[in-house]
Parts: structure tokens; C-alpha cells; sequence
């Protein structure tokens, strides 16, 4: 889900060419800025004059646009982030989920070491999650001892809990 530019109305009307729809890229969208007498959806053309949105070139649909209702702890989960395949993982905790109208989830991660964060879309690919090591005692979820928690991708997504290999229980 693509974060689109905010509409006052919370609907966006959607443009696609054929050729676009087919090679499976996303809509071209613009704000829905309200309705006339006879419930056409109006929208701003390019001089920022009100039109129907049915009128501009590759009209599609009209669509009410995903709103975040909520938002959640992120309690241990963490997101490994490698937007390039050749350099180190970058390994964040989730600090919130977002909650949408749709019933997508999104975790929230500061990967970047930004002030600002966007929620991550999870189906772009780069981006994996990690479920929590430890309870809220600090007991490893894997092995059921006290363990240390190294803050790697390597921890549960590849080698698992170094406790339980090391003593090969697992």
C-alpha cells in the first residue's frame, strides 16, 4: 500500500493506463477534494482548478483511501532491514504497529536513525521480521533459560538460540 498524497475527504481517485494495470504498477492517485450537486467525485487538475475526477485521462476508480485507526506497542519484534543485498542487515526494534481501516499492519522501525519514520511495507521484500527472543523476564522463548539476546539477524532468523546449539538440546 502506497502511502498517498492525504485527501480531507479520506477517498482518492485512481488513474491507470492499460498498459500500466497489466505490468501490475500501481494507480496514479489524487486527493478527492469533494462532490458536485450530482455526486461526481471533484478533484484538482494540474492549475489547481476543481474537476471531475471522471474527466482527466486514464480514470480507473475512485476509491476510499486506507486511514491508520490505531496504533500498538511492538513488544520485542524486531525488523532486519537490507535494502542492499551485499552490505550488513541493519537490525531495529518495532516500536509501534500501525493499525489500518483495511486491516493492514505495519510495523514502525528506526532504521535509519531518523527522527521521523514511515511505517515499513512488508511486501516490498527488503525488509523480514524477527519474533521476540525473550519473554518480559528475559527468558529465552527458544530454550526456556536466561539467556543473552545478541541483537543480531543471526539470532533467531538463522542460527537460533545459541544456548540450546551450544549444549545440542536443539
Amino acid at each position: 500500500m502506497l502511502i498517498p498524497e492525504p485527501s480531507s475527504t479520506g477517498f482518492h481517485a485512481h488513474y491507470w493506463t492499460q498498459e500500466d494495470f497489466l505490468a501490475g504498477k500501481p494507480s496514479r492517485q489524487r486527493p478527492i477534494v469533494g462532490w458536485d450537486d450530482l455526486g461526481n467525485a471533484l478533484t484538482l487538475d494540474n492549475r489547481g482548478k476543481r474537476v471531475r475526477a471522471e474527466d482527466l485521462p486514464d480514470f480507473h476508480s475512485v476509491r476510499q483511501t486506507p486511514h491508520v485507526v490505531s496504533s500498538l506497542p511492538g513488544n520485542g519484534w524486531r525488523v532486519i532491514w537490507q535494502p542492499i543485498p551485499e552490505a550488513e542487515p541493519t537490525v531495529a526494534f518495532v516500536i509501534a504497529w500501525t493499525l489500518y481501516s483495511d486491516g493492514e499492519i505495519r510495523p514502525i522501525a528506526n532504521v535509519l536513525g531518523e527522527q521521523y519514520m514511515q511505517p515499513f511495507d512488508l511486501g516490498e521484500g527488503d525488509v523480514r521480521l524477527v519474533p521476540p527472543a525473550k519473554d518480559a523476564g528475559g527468558v529465552c522463548l527458544s530454550c526456556g533459560r536466561p539467556c543473552d539476546d545478541p541483537f543480531s539477524p543471526h539470532f533467531v532468523s538463522v542460527v537460533g538460540c545459541y544456548a540450546a546449539v551450544a549444549d545440542g538440546s536443539r
